[in-house]
């Protein structure tokens, strides 16, 4: 029974050994940018890509933007309804008078 918490803490110290070493580890790696091999042309090119990915972005906005400028003109799907509905009641009304008042053909 003694021996259950010994091989917890045995664990739970091996464990909190490999949080330590990974931390170090992975301090070593980041930061001032030559740290983890990188060359000063790589970090150029990446810097230089990213301006190029920001800059296509802010065109991207400035182009929705124009974009939503021009659908705000346009009318709305209840207009086209009204409009579709009166123009087929104008069509109706027409047809029937045209009914009603044409003298029939034969004789």
């Amino acid at each position: 029974m003694t021996d259950i918490p010994r091989t917890s803490i045995v664990q739970l110290h091996s464990s909190e050994e490999q949080q330590r070493i990974a931390q170090e580890q992975w301090k070593r790696t980041g930061g001032g940018g030559n740290d983890g091999g990188m060359s000063d042309d790589w970090k150029q090119g990446v810097d230089r890509q990213l301006g190029q990915l920001n800059a296509d972005v802010r065109s991207l906005l400035v182009q929705s933007a124009v974009l939503e400028e021009r659908t705000k003109h346009l009318p709305t799907k209840p207009y086209i309804f009204v409009c579709l509905a009166g123009l087929l009641t104008a069509i109706g009304v027409l047809v029937a008078l045209l009914i009603r008042f044409i003298p029939p053909a034969h004789p």
